[in-house]
């Protein structure tokens, strides 16, 4: 008895080619977005031991946390190498050091080298036009900070004209805080991002330290308006 053996036909094996490559992107589409979801909870997962770090800080100095400062400052620290004691790191390490540190890094930053993915609000009302950052901060002045944002994520590339020297202002830790109008979306300085994670939202951390994921438009110099009226 002969068995007969069909081969399958061009368009056949062109059908099962296609069905496959059909399936594999499906895969990898659902892998990918399996995956963003992954890193924006991972983001806002240390965006919240961030808000801890702070907490504990601010309950070592008197309620004061820091906001923004200048380099290698002791008057007025940067808020990434000021928090590092609160974050796990015992020992002391070195300026290039930082973007090892987990919980300054958003797993969806696609820099490589910065010091942290986050910047911090550090508007300063009262210094309009000319804008200068609020520096230690008093949390018990500030009156509503369920809806005070304090880390915000940073842009992927600060903007050109806030260049510092030959690198991207965004690799200098001093810089990683937004305190004028040309440092929000659109504006010339650009500092920080809206549309970060899937679903175009950014992380923000407030000031009662909660973190909640927020949609394009949110941020204004009046949303980032601590009341703080210090001359």
């Amino acid at each position: 008895m002969m068995i007969s053996r069909r081969a399958f036909s061009v368009m056949e094996l062109i059908v099962v080619v296609g069905l496959i490559v059909l399936l594999l992107s499906f895969a990898a589409g659902v892998m990918g977005r399996v995956k963003a979801r992954s890193q924006a909870v991972g983001c806002a997962a240390n965006l919240r031991s961030l808000g801890i770090a702070f907490s504990l800080y601010a309950e070592e100095n008197r309620q004061w946390i820091p906001r923004a400062g200048a380099f290698a400052s002791q008057r007025y620290p940067v808020w990434p190498a000021a928090l590092l004691k609160h974050l796990g790191v015992n020992r002391r390490i070195e300026w290039a050091d930082l973007p090892r540190v987990k919980s300054l890094q958003c797993p969806s930053h696609p820099t490589d080298g910065i010091p942290t993915g986050y910047v911090s609000n550090s508007v300063r009302v009262q210094s309009a036009p000319f804008w200068s950052p609020a520096h230690l901060t008093d949390l018990s002045a500030i009156k509503h900070r369920s809806s005070l944002p304090l880390l915000l994520e940073a842009a992927d590339l600060f903007s050109e004209a806030d260049n510092f020297g030959p690198f991207n202002g965004i690799f200098f830790e001093d810089r990683h805080t937004v305190y004028s109008p040309s440092h929000l979306p659109g504006g010339a300085m650009q500092r920080v991002t809206e549309s970060r994670h899937a679903g175009r939202v950014s992380n923000v951390l407030f000031a009662d330290w909660h973190v909640s994921a927020l949609s394009p438009g949110f941020l204004s110099v009046e949303r980032l308006d601590s009341g703080i009226r210090v001359p």
